[in-house]
């Protein structure tokens, strides 16, 4: 094979991957509008929370502003917002979801 078809393939795989994060991406703040709305916005409306997510963190507060352990949140609202999102494992799926009060 010659160089010039080998660089044109290496191309069209690079095109591909552009193509399947973008998909991927689009999946996910999806899944975080989702999450919000059906998860995030009943519980903390139920509980007097609002809830906050930034660089790569996520927390509940209450109406003094205070913010509330995890330990004291429900195991499986903790559980899935613990989930990470990418391969790499180094951020959880809420600290991509939008604020919440």
């Amino acid at each position: 094979m010659s160089e010039n078809t080998l660089a044109i393939a290496a191309a069209d795989f690079g095109r591909d991957l552009e193509d399947l994060k973008t998909d991927y991406e689009r999946q996910v703040e999806e899944l975080c509008s989702d999450i919000r709305s059906k998860v995030i916005m009943p519980f903390c409306e139920s509980n007097g929370y609002k809830f906050a997510a930034g660089m790569g963190d996520w927390w509940f507060t209450d109406s003094r502003g205070i913010t509330i352990e995890r330990e004291t949140l429900p195991s499986w609202l903790v559980y899935l917002l613990s989930e990470s999102w990418n391969m790499h494992g180094t951020n959880d799926i809420g600290s991509l979801v939008e604020d919440v009060g």
